[in-house]
């Protein structure tokens, strides 16, 4: 998280909704299936769980199918 946003919005989290749809582009879109992981674990972040499971994890390369989702889920 960038620092502006760590100001504006401090111990921010996604609902529970928000971190099903991130981990479902991450499975469908990108193959990065961490539902045991995160089932395991649920009150740990959902960016820790998915830089340890996921070896070539990025937040860009998760953003970018979520914004595609953003504009075709929106028109």
């Amino acid at each position: 998280m960038r620092d502006w946003a760590k100001r504006l919005a401090p111990g921010f989290r996604f609902a529970p909704s928000g971190l099903r749809l991130l981990r479902g582009i991450a499975t469908f879109e990108l193959a990065w299936d961490i539902s045991a992981a995160a089932a395991e674990q649920p009150n740990r972040q959902i960016v820790e769980i998915f830089e340890s499971e996921i070896p070539d994890f990025s937040k860009y390369k998760l953003a970018k199918p979520y914004v595609r989702w953003t504009r075709s889920c929106c028109e």
